[in-house]
């Protein structure tokens, strides 16, 4: 049985990815702030024919208590085979203030980076694991409407990065692999205006199991990617969008 750590297990797109997971006869251990969504949540994933475990709460932006949590999480199932990082807040889209900063960094870069660093240590002691960090092509550039938002999931990208890097010359068994989507209309988002290239998150959530599932069926020596674009279009989108000229770039409304 595939037994899976979700970190911000209330967000649309954990949801999604959890429904699938659960037809599929997953465990789980949820993690979230709010004990009676995260409840709620369990008992619908039950009846998919998933088996989960009791839920967790936390403010996930206080760091001392991630380790417990991850400690919990094992001890429960007897271990980890996948993680899933998706936890986040909406953006301020106006100025910026010290305290709008160093909150969306706290919350959707450095917890990120925080919880993933605990889960690694377990994943090289037991010598398998996957780690999915959901970030955004968000952090491909710093945008005037959102740039601490940006600036947060670029830190994750990188730290995934090179945390992917480290974890493959250990030969360790461990996979990261960075989720980068694009435009997706969840209650964060609400707010928002939607276009063409918005998705729903069941969209991101299929693109997110196809990723456990390839992961699942690797042989020895076979490349799993280690950047993820959801879906898959984002990628060449990104692609013009980071070579746009500075002098350019700085007279859209992006």
């Amino acid at each position: 049985m595939r037994r899976v750590l979700v970190v911000g297990a209330t967000s649309a797109m954990a949801q999604e990815t959890a429904k699938i997971l659960a037809g599929e006869g997953s465990r789980f251990f949820l993690v979230g702030r709010d004990k009676t969504k995260l409840t709620d949540i369990a008992a619908d994933l039950v009846l998919r024919g998933g088996k989960v475990d009791e839920p967790y709460a936390i403010n996930i932006a206080n760091l001392n208590g991630h380790l417990d949590m991850v400690e919990r999480a094992f001890e429960a199932m007897g271990g980890v085979d996948v993680l899933i990082v998706a936890h986040g807040t909406n953006p301020d889209l106006g100025w910026q203030s010290w305290e709008v900063a160093t909150e969306t960094i706290m919350v959707n870069g450095v917890s990120a980076v925080s919880v993933a660093a605990a889960v690694a240590d377990r994943f090289v002691k037991q010598g398998h694991g996957l780690i999915l960090l959901i970030s955004s092509v968000a952090g491909d550039r710093g945008k005037q409407s959102n740039y601490t938002y940006c600036a947060a999931k670029a830190l994750v990208s990188r730290y995934a990065e090179g945390l992917r890097h480290r974890l493959i010359k250990m030969k360790s068994g461990v996979r990261v692999v960075d989720i980068k989507p694009g435009l997706t209309d969840t209650p964060l988002t609400a707010g928002l205006k939607k276009g063409l290239l918005w998705v729903g998150p069941a969209t991101i959530a299929t693109g997110i199991v196809g990723i456990i599932h390839r992961y699942e069926n690797l042989k020895v020596g076979q490349y799993l990617p280690g950047t993820v674009y959801l879906p898959s279009f984002w990628r060449f989108v990104m692609l013009v969008i980071r070579h746009i000229p500075d002098k350019l770039f700085i007279k859209t409304n992006l």
